[in-house]
């Protein structure tokens, strides 16, 4: 069941990746998703280091994706 779970979120994590390298905004959903796939996996095998690591990584992500954003509609505003 573990394994399963971490091999999900592995494949959801290169999805991701490979998602925004092509500038597109899903990609960051799915890493999140992937990102919470290792946190359960974390719980259930009791590795609390891989649960907080996880956890930075699913805030940089949200941050990441709130800036890219934000320079979306400011590039909006320069242009009209």
């Amino acid at each position: 069941m573990t394994n399963l779970l971490g091999w999900c979120g592995n494949i959801a994590l290169l999805v991701g990746a490979i998602l925004i390298a092509y500038k597109k905004k899903a990609g960051f959903l799915v890493n999140v998703v992937g990102l919470t796939f290792h946190v359960f996996v974390g719980r259930l095998m009791k590795i609390n280091f891989l649960v907080a690591c996880d956890f930075i990584f699913v805030c940089v992500c949200v941050w990441s994706y709130r800036k890219w954003r934000k320079g979306e509609e400011n590039g909006n505003q320069e242009r009209t």
